[in-house]
């Protein structure tokens, strides 16, 4: 039987707190050739506005650097304390249209949507979100690229709800390391269970109450849908010809920097 300390040992004594949604290790992922990503080198989560400074401080204190997409106005909206400014890479702004969507839902106004907001309507929501704001944001995913290459050190690429942005991140990153495209797809899914779902919170902190209409309508902006990512590539395609020329000349991942990646994080 595995140990709770031998769990925490094999990821590099990264635990959560409970108030983190959507935590997981990186580790233990298959490439085409074999390979397995390290545990306790890359984690993806949810942001961590509802834990203490304490906890954060603990974190840089084991050497655990947080690469944080969120924009400055969720920032503002969901951490509890003063955000440690200088890891923030400040994510890119939604489509305006979509701003009063993504404003109820980050502040648990929920009344704010108009009567007439469908499930339909979240899910074009969500395809905007791929294709007009996290695919086309290269500045952003260069510049989070070029701080998971900085050092060997544990990291947590994490946005709100560690799904989308963050999801896209990670993507990314197991393509570059030659992971099957069916693995990438299903660690992106696992971001839809229940239990790693974003929480909608309103001022105080406390989580919205829901009833069973509300979560149909609001479960396209929760889940992860393969349709999402798809969009996404999609788009990369569309603008920069193939996959190959947005991670390489978009990202700034080249060949050199792809093995470079291998050689850090598989074994």
């Amino acid at each position: 039987m595995t140990s709770q300390s031998d769990t925490d040992a094999r990821h590099g004594n990264v635990t959560p707190p409970p108030e983190v949604r959507n935590f997981r290790d990186l580790g233990g992922i298959e490439n085409r050739e074999g390979r397995t990503l390290r545990f306790g080198r890359i984690f993806r989560s949810g942001h961590f506005g509802a834990t203490t400074r304490e906890y954060r401080t603990s974190l840089n204190t084991r050497g655990v650097r947080r690469i944080d997409l969120r924009g400055a106005d969720e920032i503002a909206l969901e951490d509890a304390e003063l955000p440690d400014a200088a890891e923030a890479l400040r994510g890119p702004s939604y489509v305006a249209e979509d701003d009063a969507v993504w404003s109820a839902l980050r502040s648990g106004r929920l009344d704010k949507l108009a009567p007439t907001f469908t499930a339909t309507r979240a899910a074009e929501v969500m395809m905007r979100l791929y294709g007009s704001t996290i695919a086309s944001h290269v500045p952003l995913y260069r510049d989070c690229f070029a701080e998971l290459l900085a050092d060997e050190h544990p990291v947590v690429i994490h946005c709100s709800a560690g799904k989308d942005r963050t999801g896209w991140a990670v993507a990314i990153l197991l393509t570059v390391l030659d992971v099957p495209e069916e693995r990438i797809i299903a660690d992106y899914l696992e971001s839809s269970h229940p239990d790693r779902q974003y929480v909608i919170r309103d001022e105080s902190g406390a989580p919205v109450p829901t009833d069973d209409e509300t979560r149909l309508v609001l479960a396209p902006l929760l889940e992860a849908r393969p349709e999402y990512l798809a969009h996404a590539w999609d788009a990369v395609t569309r603008s920069w010809g193939s996959r190959t020329a947005y991670i390489e000349d978009g990202l700034g991942i080249t060949a050199d920097r792809r093995a470079a990646f291998q050689a850090q994080l598989l074994q």
